[in-house]
């Protein structure tokens, strides 16, 4: 099915619809005359003028080709590390209770229950856990989301970062 241009379907459309004065018409005629007509193949445009030339009409001694003695011009493809990643960690204290960092650890990292009560174990036990890897921006702000509820429910838990070794 044929869907005309829309250079066709302007042509049809009286410029007194669009409001056009007179200055405007003649801004129109040299758009006309500008841009090329893209109807219908095979079909007859009159109002194409005749110094428009197809891409296929070019000499092809106008183009210009690299010799073999010339130097190219090689687009170098570059190679995007993946962003350090970085330890959120949690800190051991005799105050904060098992249930609240179970709660944090499933809220904020999205563990899931028994990843969490294994991750606070570790912490009771050792000392400190591994909560998980991120980016550098996401594991401050994780980092911070801890440390923000930890304060509002007048918990003394500690949280940091650290980069991860390779």
């Amino acid at each position: 099915m044929y869907t005309p241009s829309c250079h066709a379907l302007l042509s049809r459309i009286p410029p007194s619809l669009f409001g056009l004065s007179a200055p405007d018409l003649s801004a129109l005629d040299e758009y006309r005359k500008v841009m090329p007509r893209t109807d219908k193949p095979g079909t007859d445009s009159s109002d194409t003028d005749s110094s428009d030339t197809d891409s296929s009409d070019t000499d092809s001694s106008d183009v210009d080709l690299p010799d073999a003695d010339s130097d190219l011009l090689v687009k170098e493809r570059t190679h995007l590390e993946p962003p350090a990643l970085y330890k959120v960690i949690l800190l051991n204290d005799d105050y904060t209770p098992m249930e609240f960092v179970v709660g944090i650890l499933e809220a904020l990292f999205s563990r899931s229950h028994q990843e969490a009560i294994q991750i606070m174990f570790h912490v009771h036990n050792k000392g400190v856990g591994v909560c998980g890897l991120y980016p550098h921006e996401v594991a401050e702000t994780k980092a911070a989301q801890v440390m923000s509820l930890a304060r509002r429910n007048e918990h003394p838990l500690q949280c940091v970062i650290e980069k991860e070794e390779d």
